[in-house]
């Protein structure tokens, strides 16, 4: 890159790979670590408290529980084609243009304190789908869910910035009038 076009800025990149690893080893993960992975994992699902939430709403897990919390929803790739999961994404704010966080069909966030919440894609997770056994909803947004989420995402984001309306003030010089300069 030449020199003038940096502008006196340097270049961060990072120290983490970013390679995919979809193996049980690659350069940064062994078998073991893997294995530990997947036992927390399992574990922490098995004893979530399973939930029915509504997506539209701004408290998705109960107050004063702990956690963790799992959901249900459908999803049978890693495409979500039923937008299953984008649907709590755009509900928690979060970045919800692709799919890379979905692990084995799990994804995991913190919400509300540092508390977890499980999304688990059936039958794309068909390692954690089992674990369902209180037969609860598995969500599948309809169009109309779709709609009224990205709606409320609309508002969330619109409040993040404050409006610019600009009106004009009585200019006592024509010059700056004729500059645009009595607009506010």
């Amino acid at each position: 890159m030449r020199a003038d076009s940096q502008r006196g800025r340097d270049l961060v990149s990072p120290e983490v790979s970013r390679t995919l690893h979809a193996g049980s080893s690659g350069t940064h993960v062994d078998g073991i670590l893997l294995d530990n992975y997947m036992r927390n994992l399992t574990d922490e699902i098995k004893s979530a408290e399973m939930l029915s939430p509504n997506p539209l709403e701004e408290v998705l897990v109960p107050e004063g529980h702990p956690g963790p919390f799992v959901v249900f929803v459908r999803s049978g790739t890693r495409n979500d084609e039923f937008y299953s999961f984008r649907v709590f994404m755009m509900s928690l704010h979060t970045y919800y243009g692709d799919m890379r966080e979905v692990f084995r069909g799990v994804m995991r966030f913190r919400v509300q304190g540092g508390r977890l919440l499980y999304v688990v894609g059936c039958p794309l997770s068909q390692e954690f789908c089992k674990y369902n056994s209180k037969g609860y909803v598995t969500l599948t947004p309809s169009k109309q869910l779709i709609r009224e989420v990205l709606l409320k995402v609309d508002r969330f984001e619109a409040s993040l910035f404050e409006p610019r309306v600009r009106h004009r003030v009585h200019a006592s010089d024509p010059a700056k009038e004729a500059e645009l300069l009595d607009l506010v």
